[in-house]
């Protein structure tokens, strides 16, 4: 199958869509299909070297370095209509994202699309001053876009349920499947670790005997993590013998502001800002740890999570729709508030090493489902399933058609 993926974020970005995306691309190509990657870049002048095509953008700094593309490239369509792809599968609603709904549309072409980013929770990003009325426009538009761009696909892919019922509430009434993004739960497992570095970590830190917290994302408004910070503190105030460290992996508009709030605090000394990390060096950073922490209420899956669990690392997080309290029973713990989070902290601390132990399996077992293979054979049954509803719409449209033209034929 030649399947054509359109997206604003490429494998040197570092975030949950990436990821997502060279996952599933990586995959596919094992399996000899051949994809064709559709992004953008900072350049003035597009290019296309067989396997990837970058179409001109701009680079925003204030968002990450996300780079931003006009929605139409004659050049590119004009390749198009020679490539003869199976599926056009989009990952982004704007610049590159609306080229590949138009090239679909235009060239009949089956369409499906990842919703990736719930967007009513990053209205601050233009909105800085809180104003009520444009918070309210903004969200009425991110409805009327939503429904107008999703359902024109044929098959729209929602990472879980939360987002699926999320595109339901704005009014989309396209075919909608459920498909949890995947993580390569071997490259998190015991037998990849690399104890050398996990111990120069610790080392480098002085982490020996503490209780480690680890948070890995976006250091943005999006993700609480000043509540996460806030909880932290007050378990620490609670509990002044506590040895323990925080460790914050990520970058972001917020981190800044982050540090200057743990400045001159008891807990100055115990928070570490550790910026961006190389991606294969993570894995490391999820085993010498203790509980993954995160307050985060705009997750559409929550990617770091299963990449904790698969390391072995159970979590500690905001109760949120986008997880299940009686699927992590037993293995992880949800909190309400700094009181709740202390309360399950200090019922960690109080189990065994045998207890631990069985939640390290528990954690890594439940992760498994989410494995790379699982996600790719998903993902196919909804490629073959959008090519069948788009040869009937095809033939609807072609009949429809053929009506028309046979009635002005007739004069009528």
């Amino acid at each position: 199958m030649k399947i054509a993926i359109f997206s604003d974020t490429t494998i040197e970005d570092i975030n949950g869509v990436s990821t997502s995306i060279n996952t599933l691309k990586t995959e596919l190509e094992f399996e000899g299909h051949d994809i064709i990657l559709v992004t953008s870049n900072d350049k003035l002048k597009s290019y296309f070297d067989g396997k990837v095509i970058k179409v001109p953008g701009k680079k925003l700094k204030k968002m990450y370095g996300y780079n931003v593309s006009t929605p139409y490239h004659k050049k590119i369509i004009d390749t198009f209509k020679k490539l003869d792809v199976d599926i056009i599968h989009v990952h982004t609603e704007f610049g590159v994202g609306i080229l590949g709904r138009f090239i679909a549309k235009k060239l009949k072409t089956p369409l499906v699309a990842t919703y990736h980013t719930m967007y009513e929770d990053y209205t601050h990003y233009f909105n800085p001053r809180d104003l009520r009325i444009i918070e309210k426009g903004g969200k009425k538009a991110i409805k009327i876009l939503s429904m107008r761009l999703y359902n024109n696909c044929d098959i729209i892919i929602s990472p879980s349920l939360k987002t699926k019922n999320k595109l339901i509430s704005y009014g989309v009434d396209a075919n909608i499947r459920v498909v949890p993004t995947a993580i390569d739960v071997e490259s998190f497992s015991d037998a990849k670790r690399d104890l050398i570095f996990e111990r120069a970590i610790i080392e480098k830190f002085k982490l020996e005997d503490n209780l480690i917290f680890l948070f890995i994302g976006r250091v943005a408004k999006e993700k609480s993590l000043l509540h996460t910070i806030q909880a932290f503190e007050f378990l620490i105030e609670k509990n002044p013998d506590l040895k323990s460290k925080f460790l914050i992996i990520g970058d972001g508009p917020e981190l800044d502001e982050l540090k200057r709030h743990v400045l001159g605090k008891d807990t100055f000394s115990k928070i570490y800002f550790l910026g961006k990390v190389p991606h294969e060096s993570v894995s490391a950073y999820y085993k010498i740890a203790d509980l993954f922490v995160a307050s985060s209420l705009t997750e559409t899956q929550g990617l770091t999570f299963n990449e904790a669990l698969a390391a072995g690392l159970p979590l500690l997080v905001r109760t949120d729709d986008v997880i299940d309290a009686e699927d992590i029973e037993g293995f992880s713990w949800l909190f309400e508030n700094e009181i709740d989070f202390e309360e399950k902290v200090i019922s960690y601390i109080k189990l065994n090493e045998l207890e631990k132990s069985k939640i390290k399996k528990m954690c890594h077992n439940y992760a498994s489902k989410y494995n790379v293979d699982i996600f790719s054979k998903e993902v196919l049954k909804v490629y073959n399933e959008a090519i069948k509803i788009n040869e009937i719409k095809n033939k609807k449209h072609k009949s429809k058609l053929q009506k028309t033209k046979n009635l002005i034929k007739k004069g009528i």
